[in-house]
């Protein structure tokens, strides 16, 4: 019988999880470690903290660009990519129109169609503006919101993955729930 260590983090309303071959050894400390970056990826990416670079992004990104870390300027610069390939079928500017559904907030219900309408507006892909040199993000019009909630654990799972590697880990399985796994056989990018 085969031995499977699991380490695991609470993060991003999920569990994020290393499983690695054989006994707890010498890759347990850089499991642990390497899970961390899990949680600092969520205090820059979640709408749900209020100081995370991408509530400000929301909440002032359409008066003045605002500088952000490095993380951020290469995930949304990764979103762009995504929506630019799918002809903006992802677009990470949706917040206003998941926000008129009332899905982050948990109670869901039909809105008019004026407020539809008025969500629309706020929405697109194109007025997210990226300046990687300055490492600064605006948004084109007030009401614009970016939620990264269908990309970000994909990334965390990429950054945790990264950091086994770089730590000599090179066989593990990695996942952040149900919706993201990762193993290490998959092609990581950048």
């Amino acid at each position: 019988m085969d031995i499977v260590s699991e380490f695991t983090h609470r993060a991003m309303a999920t569990e994020f999880a290393v499983m690695l071959p054989g006994p707890i050894g010498e890759h347990g400390e850089l499991a642990v470690t390497a899970l961390e970056v899990v949680s600092q990826l969520e205090r820059k990416l979640s709408i749900y903290h209020p100081t995370s670079e991408v509530s400000q992004i929301n909440r002032v990104g359409a008066s003045r660009p605002v500088r952000v870390s490095s993380d951020v300027i290469d995930l949304l610069a990764l979103a762009k990519r995504m929506s630019e390939l799918t002809a903006g079928a992802f677009d990470v500017t949706a917040g206003p129109l998941v926000d008129c559904w009332g899905f982050t907030k948990k109670r869901g219900a039909k809105p008019t169609p004026d407020a539809i309408r008025a969500a629309r507006a706020l929405v697109g892909w194109q007025g997210v503006s990226i300046d990687v040199e300055a490492r600064t993000v605006s948004l084109e019009r007030e009401g614009m919101a970016i939620n990264l909630g269908a990309i970000g654990k994909g990334y965390a799972l990429d950054q945790v993955a990264k950091r086994l590697l770089a730590g000599g880990q090179h066989d593990f399985l990695i996942h952040g729930g149900s919706s993201s796994v990762l193993d290490c056989g998959d092609d990581i990018p950048g």
